[in-house]
């Protein structure tokens, strides 16, 4: 055979091997597709006969009309038809008409292929470098691209790229549905676009008006092509400038033109971890719902949570507890940041310092700075549970306002304006207003009502209240303290059976323990009787009553021969430096020039003991230590003596050193051992008693 023989064979063989392998890859469509069928790509029968091409066309514009309506379009550089039904068209553009001028998708790719006639392809697989752009713009990218001609489904499941208002988002799969059925020629718009599977999401390189850094990851996008929202659905997460939100589904509102984001909403158990800057422990925010709006420079501007359940939405505030409430907004600034929370609002203090152990209100507004809260405001009705020191019990406030100020992390000021109320270990307290000094850990109540503290047995109304770190009260100003009940068991042998007396003093002080000090002059009285004392101290477990400073108790006191005499009760003063009563013992005690006098009758001594009876009465004094007894009818001296407040009797007892003495007209009567000293209605009886002996002289008692 010669060299041109064999040419021609090798030619031959060559043309058949390469319409073998064309045959093979490129296998037409038969039949028309489905959306199912678009998912997983063209399916074409294996031809019968060798292929063959029916035309070769250049520059091909293919027009799908129904009804006399534009529904999809196809143009190409050029087209190859093959007698099977098989075409292949080179840089091909697929137009899917909307419904008017700027409703349609275009479809570019290297080369496509097609099943069907020429001019009514069932199936179109675009490949290459595939680029379809959006209504409303954006425009995604692909490996391979499917359209359903008779369903409107594009599809594809080859790494698809998404760039849609800023963002750039990843995908294995994409299915892009367009409404209308194009063969009955309804008006074909685009519906629903979907991508799922390993979806990714972040900022486009050349994307603007989205918040700096964003990211995430969600199983499922979909949107419709010029509508503003965008879905990400299965889990989604975002994330930017410090800033993490996820839930069951987010909602992302990017514009009409699809040019920037403007809010991301977040449902089903939605939370979000914000801070305001990189270094700044974040805050979390948790609630069936949270949107979260931006501003024109992409930075957050709002965030708002909702709860639509029984579940509260809460902020977890870094180191100060957590807020819940029925809506919370944090608003960032350059400043820092303001959270309100409105409705059923009850906030759980944290540990630095906030001096807040729960707090409930109507509204509540925050200042944070720096992580850390700054000021705050409730209004509605508050209920505050406010720690007064460490480890201290917390104080129960109410009111309807409350403003609070923090330095540090620490309590700094504090105000109730418009009236307060306090219930701490059974006590109540009110007033019309209530001030927090930070310098000393003080809440000082004043205003008008005047402040009252009421608990059992004790009520005390003054110009001002503090409460001190320690948990100490402190009245002042014009105090007035009622005192009944078991309170006044503790000195019940000085108030004997009254069921309340009334103190007024300068300052009365109630420290934890429950002990009352008041000082500053204090002035006791009940009935027509009283007690003034510079200071004076109630303590209920002992039951104990101590005065001191300048002491002056005035008593009435029934006393035989004296009130028969005249017909009328006698009172007995008493003033003396210390005076002690305790609940054990029915006994009034005086320390420190102590001096008891009865009409004109005296007593001085270092010590005097009153004595009670058990009726409450007082019924003997016994002087001790430099004693001295004067009244009209004589004087008497000793080392101590006894008195009968009802006969007017008086024992006196002496020593060698100190003899007991009475001296009546010029007489002086003594005895180192005891005087008795009996008063009658005409003469005084008067018993010396020596060595066991007893002597008795009776003397007339002079009436001239």
């Amino acid at each position: 055979m010669d060299i041109r023989a064999l040419a021609r064979v090798g030619l031959v063989g060559l043309a058949l091997t390469v319409a073998l392998v064309l045959y093979l890859q490129w296998r037409p469509a038969q039949g028309g597709g489905s959306t199912a069928s678009a998912l997983q790509g063209l399916t074409v029968a294996e031809p019968d006969a060798e292929r063959s091409v029916r035309s070769f066309t250049k520059g091909l514009d293919v027009v799908k009309t129904v009804n006399g309506r534009r529904v999809f379009s196809i143009s190409a550089a050029q087209h190859v038809d093959f007698v099977d039904g098989w075409n292949e068209w080179t840089n091909p553009r697929l137009t899917i008409h909307g419904r008017k001028d700027g409703g349609d998708v275009r479809v570019t790719s290297e080369r496509m292929r097609t099943g069907g006639e020429i001019d009514d392809p069932t199936e179109v697989r675009m490949m290459g470098s595939v680029n379809a752009q959006l209504p409303g713009g954006g425009n995604f990218g692909a490996r391979r691209l499917d359209f359903d001609a008779v369903t409107g489904v594009v599809s594809g499941c080859n790494h698809n790229t998404l760039r849609y208002a800023g963002m750039e988002v990843r995908s294995d799969c994409l299915h892009f549905q367009t409404a209308g059925d194009v063969s009955s020629g309804d008006d074909v718009v685009a519906e629903v676009l979907r991508m799922w599977q390993d979806l990714t999401i972040r900022s486009a390189a050349d994307g603007e008006g989205l918040p700096a850094g964003l990211q995430g990851t969600a199983q499922e996008l979909r949107f419709r092509p010029g509508t503003e929202i965008v879905t990400l659905a299965g889990s989604p997460r975002l994330q930017f400038s410090g800033t993490k939100i996820w839930g069951g589904e987010l909602l992302l509102d990017v514009g009409l033109d699809a040019n920037e984001l403007r809010s991301i909403e977040a449902h089903d158990g939605a939370r979000l971890r914000y801070a305001a800057t990189v270094d700044a422990m974040p805050h979390v925010l948790r609630g069936d719902r949270i949107q979260v709006e931006f501003d024109d420079g992409a930075m957050v501007a709002t965030v708002r949570v909702f709860s639509e359940s029984s579940d509260a939405a809460y902020l977890t505030l870094a180191g100060f507890g957590r807020l819940y409430a029925d809506e919370l907004e944090l608003e960032p600034g350059d400043a820092g940041q303001t959270v309100t929370a409105r409705g059923a609002v009850r906030w759980e203090g944290g540990a630095q310092g906030s001096g807040v152990k729960e707090l409930t209100a109507t509204t509540l507004t925050l200042r944070l700075r720096d992580g850390q809260v700054e000021s705050l405001e409730s209004r509605g009705t508050v209920a505050a549970e406010l720690a007064t020191g460490e480890g201290e019990p917390a104080r129960r406030f109410r009111g309807p306002r409350l403003r609070m100020e923090w330095e540090d992390g620490e309590l700094a000021a504090g105000s109730w304006p418009e009236g307060v109320s306090l219930s701490a270990e059974g006590r109540e307290l009110v007033a019309g207003r209530a001030d927090f000094d930070g310098s000393r850990g003080t809440w000082i109540l004043g205003g008008s009502p005047r402040p009252k503290v009421t608990e059992v047995g004790l009520q005390i109304e003054a110009d001002e209240l503090a409460i001190e770190a320690t948990g100490k009260l402190v009245a002042s100003d014009r105090v007035v303290a009622h005192l009944g009940g078991e309170r006044l068991l503790a000195a019940a042998a000085l108030f004997g059976s009254a069921p309340s007396v009334e103190i007024r003093n300068g300052l009365t002080e109630i420290d934890d323990g429950g002990r009352i000090t008041m000082s500053e002059r204090v002035q006791i009285v009940w009935e027509s009787q009283s007690l003034v004392a510079d200071r004076l101290r109630l303590e209920t477990d002992p039951g104990r009553l101590h005065a001191s400073g300048d002491i002056e108790l005035v008593a009435e006191a029934e006393v035989g021969s004296a009130s028969e005499a005249t017909g009328e009760p006698q009172f007995i003063m008493v003033t003396a430096q210390n005076l002690l009563v305790e609940q054990i013992e029915a006994a009034i005690l005086l320390a420190g020039d102590a001096l008891l006098q009865q009409g004109e009758r005296r007593i001085e001594a270092d010590r005097i003991t009153i004595e009670v009876d058990s009726e409450g009465k007082w019924s003997s004094v016994l002087a001790e230590e430099n004693v001295v007894f004067s009244d009209r009818l004589g004087a008497a001296t000793g080392e101590s003596m006894r008195y009968d407040l009802d006969s007017g009797e008086i024992l006196l007892r002496g020593s060698v050193d100190t003899p007991a003495t009475f001296i009546y007209e010029g007489i002086e009567y003594r005895s180192t051992d005891a005087l008795r000293v009996v008063f009658e209605d005409d003469q005084v009886s008067i018993q010396a008693t020596e060595e066991g002996r007893t002597k008795t002289r009776t003397v007339p008692i002079q009436t001239s």
